[in-house]
């Protein structure tokens, strides 16, 4: 990702498509050949393509503006008629949306008007929703284009964050961003509150600076699709955008130094107040404990208490009537017996402290299916968890204690490798945290099967799911009843499985906790082929339904796994009476610099005994 150096001035770009209005009082001409392409030669076969895309967004006015045009080339693109548009429900507002459908001989069908409002994500005060609508009477050969405006609260500013590529080829695109002007008078004289930003886009463009309007825009033309593959880095970090962010600083350097430095004293404010914290610890562990005996009770006992991140948003009148209030230091974590992933692992440090260990606080940021941390992206808001580190005399154990269910000793893969920032002397400094290895993620398998004369196998799986298997699983499921997680772990074996394979539960695994789940399962399924008087068993029968994981031979992108793991399978087949083995594959090993692989098969009377191991670290 390139990062424009802020001290330079960018040429303007004088001239930016002829197509663009200045205001919305007209929709934009369309032409003959817009009306008549029935496909694309750019991108051969494409369901749709986007003719033009523009964002306007404006600090000054508190608003943005979105415009589209798209061109629905076969009935699979029919799709971008169902239109979703996000926003805060807090503080965004969606208003003046107009749509329309033209239809190849020039007819126009006007959107009704007509929305729906949809809930994406609810969760820790925040809400986002979707207005969604259909647009009228679309067909292959039609062109849908709406436009809205996004209005925002006039007390905040939003530095927008472009996305200059998506999953369809866009013809023409420009976006512009208007900041708060004061901010952008700051910007090359003193430190103050400038504008700064981060870019990526095609050779041969360039975000612009226009000092006399006082904004900035990037026009692109022929912006080719983003094309995402299985197992890659997020894939923000790849397509072309652009974000903005107000900054109090002139480097990357000192911004780290700085924010570091105000998070640090939050800690030490909250550390501050720690009213009871003495008790609580003389409570919890005994004066002869060893060091990681006192580690470990203490763990055990933050992980007991109510994490809110784990349950339903209390409201204020909620909060109130139940004499609870937003935790501002230890006392009132311990008082209240309950605080959100922050408050929890600030809490293990204080205890952590009180019992004479030498512990550590570390602010990292999670990585995910969105992106990974970007040093040059100056925006605190991409550290937002916190861990812990302690040093014990068999040496340092970094410890999650703000995860639900999260093992002693763990890292959550999203908190793993990836960066943070910690306090070194009197200052702060940037860190990387390193991962865990493919020992805290193991998966193991043991089936007992028996083979009759149609093919069936019947008989029962024994799983194990350790350390981040089983960490995984809680967390996806924790919202759920009873019979929700049972339903969860028998698809994810018939999904192992052949096709039609029964399953049923028989010990439900331990869900609350931070111990490894042990699951059994009663299976029958269909597993041989049968050809006369032999019948033909596949070996690898736990992985019979998965499918290839990179089945092209090339790729564009790099292959990013979540974290290290292994899995092992121990699967025995007892053979129908009278039947023995014709032929067992020769046992096969394999050892790379980042894998190894073991499969080895042998006959043990009328019974065939089989061992797969795969480690990926």
């Amino acid at each position: 990702m390139r990062t424009l150096p802020r001290g330079v001035f960018l040429c303007f770009q004088l001239m930016v498509f002829s197509l663009r209005l200045l205001a919305y009082s007209d929709w934009l001409p369309v032409s003959q050949d817009e009306l008549k392409m029935t496909s694309f030669n750019k991108q051969p076969g494409a369901a749709a393509v986007v003719l033009y895309q523009e964002e306007i967004d404006d600090d000054t006015k508190h608003s943005q503006s979105i415009y589209t045009r798209i061109k629905i080339l076969t009935e699979a693109g029919k799709e971008y008629a169902n239109v979703e548009i996000p926003y805060d429900k807090n503080f965004l507002s969606i208003g003046s949306l107009k749509a329309r459908t033209i239809q190849p001989d020039g007819t126009i069908v006007s959107f009704d008007g007509k929305t729906f409002d949809k809930t994406l994500l609810k969760a820790n005060g925040v809400k986002w929703n979707a207005k969604t609508f259909t647009m009228p009477n679309v067909e292959v050969g039609s062109i849908i284009e709406y436009r809205y405006f996004r209005d925002y609260d006039e007390h905040w500013d939003v530095p927008p964050r472009w996305q200059l590529q998506g999953k369809l080829f866009r013809v023409k695109q420009y976006f512009s961003y208007v900041p708060t002007k004061h901010d952008v008078m700051m910007r090359h004289d003193v430190a103050g509150r400038g504008v700064s930003w981060t870019a990526f886009t095609p050779k041969g463009t360039a975000l612009t600076e226009n000092k006399f309007l006082n904004k900035f825009e990037v026009a692109l033309t022929d912006t080719p699709a983003f094309v995402e593959e299985p197992d890659m880095p997020p894939a923000n970090m790849y397509r072309y955008g652009a974000h903005f962010y107000y900054d109090l600083h002139q480097d990357t350097a000192a911004f780290w130094k700085s924010e570091g430095k105000f998070w640090a004293h939050d800690v030490d404010r909250f550390l501050g107040k720690h009213g009871g914290l003495a008790e609580a610890v003389q409570a919890t562990v005994g004066a002869n404990d060893a060091p990681e005996e006192k580690a470990r009770k203490i763990y055990a006992f933050v992980q007991g208490l109510q994490n809110l991140d784990y349950t339903a948003k209390r409201s204020e009148i909620e909060m109130k009537s139940l004499g609870l209030k937003d935790a501002r230091g230890v006392e009132d974590v311990l008082r209240q017996k309950m605080g959100d992933g922050e408050d929890l692992a600030r809490l293990y440090l204080a205890m952590a402290k009180q019992a004479g260990l030498t512990a550590s606080v570390i602010r990292v940021a999670t990585h995910d299916d969105e992106e990974f941390f970007d040093e040059r992206f100056l925006s605190f808001d991409q550290l937002d968890r916190e861990i812990v580190v302690l040093k014990l005399p068999a040496g340092e154990v970094r410890l999650d204690p703000g995860v639900k269910y999260c093992p002693f000793g763990l890292l959550y893969w999203k908190h793993a490798d990836t960066r943070g920032i910690r306090v070194a002397g009197k200052g702060t400094e940037l860190v990387t945290v390193e991962g865990n290895t493919f020992k805290d993620s193991w998966l193991r398998r043991d089936a007992d099967l028996k083979l009759n004369l149609q093919g069936k196998l019947d008989g029962t799986i024994r799983v194990t799911y350790q350390g981040q298997q089983a960490l995984e699983r809680r967390l996806e499921n924790w919202k759920t009843d009873e019979a929700g997680k049972q339903k969860a772990l028998e698809d994810e074996v018939k999904r192992w499985l052949p096709e039609n394979a029964e399953i049923s539960l028989m010990m439900q695994p331990k869900w609350d906790s931070t111990e490894d789940m042990l699951a059994i399962f009663r299976v029958t399924t269909p597993g041989a082929s049968t050809a006369g008087k032999r019948i033909l068993v596949p070996l690898d029968i736990m992985e019979y339904g998965r499918q290839p994981r990179f089945p092209h031979a090339e790729r564009t992108w790099p292959i990013s796994f979540n974290y290290p793991y292994r899995t092992s399978d121990h699967v025995q087949i007892t053979l129908p009476a009278g039947y023995t083995v014709e032929d067992l594959p020769a046992a096969s090993k394999s050892q790379l610099n980042y894998a190894s692989y073991m499969m080895d098969g042998q006959m043990d009377g009328g019974r065939i005994d089989v061992m797969r191991d795969l480690a990926m670290a």
